[in-house]
């Protein structure tokens, strides 16, 4: 389930560093499925949605870099 960005904001900064870390790598994970897999792939007559995922994941971990950059600025 996805933070809210008060939840975000009450990180403290190790905290916010490993959520970022983890959801960096699922990131990944949903880029390399999609890759493999394509992009609304069916399987055992189950439709999965692998950019719905990638989008989802990634809005997640854009929500702590806002937090991250909200801390210590952006260079």
């Amino acid at each position: 389930m996805a933070m809210t960005q008060g939840e975000i904001a009450a990180l403290p900064v190790d905290r916010l560093l490993g959520k970022i870390a983890e959801e960096s790598g699922e990131v990944i994970q949903a880029a390399m499925k999609m890759q493999a897999h394509g992009a609304r792939p069916q399987w055992s007559g189950v439709q999965y949605d692998n950019v719905a995922d990638l989008n989802t994941e990634f809005s997640q971990l854009s929500g702590l870099m806002q937090e991250f950059r909200r801390r210590f600025g952006v260079n």
